[in-house]
């Protein structure tokens, strides 16, 4: 597989919803020096509305929502990138300029997750399962 990811423009999503900036940086390929996406720098304002926002969202339902419904919501968003996998496997062989099978292990953990909270930690912590391919 080799990476053929089109040039895009990649926005910044604050709030829900996608926000462009007055600056881009081109995202560079470093192993063949091609772009693969203009990226829009979130200024100061864009920064500040994603904190503002980030903390609504801790005050609204998801901060209102019990640990195994976040855990269960977490783990259909990793069922969501599993099933989208070749697309990420081909953004991060572009992104990081490695190998294809050095990527695939990296993408494959970033999805493929065990969610192990227990009642005297509310945090969750990830250990990296097997992908089967």
């Amino acid at each position: 597989m080799t990476a053929n990811i089109k040039v895009a423009e990649r926005k910044c999503y604050i709030n829900g919803q996608f926000v462009g900036s007055g600056r881009q940086f081109a995202k560079i390929n470093p192993v063949d020096g091609t772009v693969v996406a203009q990226v829009h720098e979130a200024d100061r304002a864009m920064v500040d509305a994603a904190v503002r926002a980030a903390r609504g969202a801790l005050k609204g339902p998801w901060g209102r929502m019990a640990l195994q419904a976040r855990v269960d919501l977490l783990r259909k968003i990793a069922e969501g990138i599993e099933k989208r996998f070749d697309d990420f496997l081909q953004a991060e062989v572009a992104d990081t300029g490695k190998p294809v099978s050095l990527a695939a292990r990296r993408t494959s953990a970033s999805s493929r997750t065990s969610c192990a909270p227990t009642a005297r930690s509310p945090i969750i912590w990830t250990r990296p399962t097997p992908r089967a391919r």
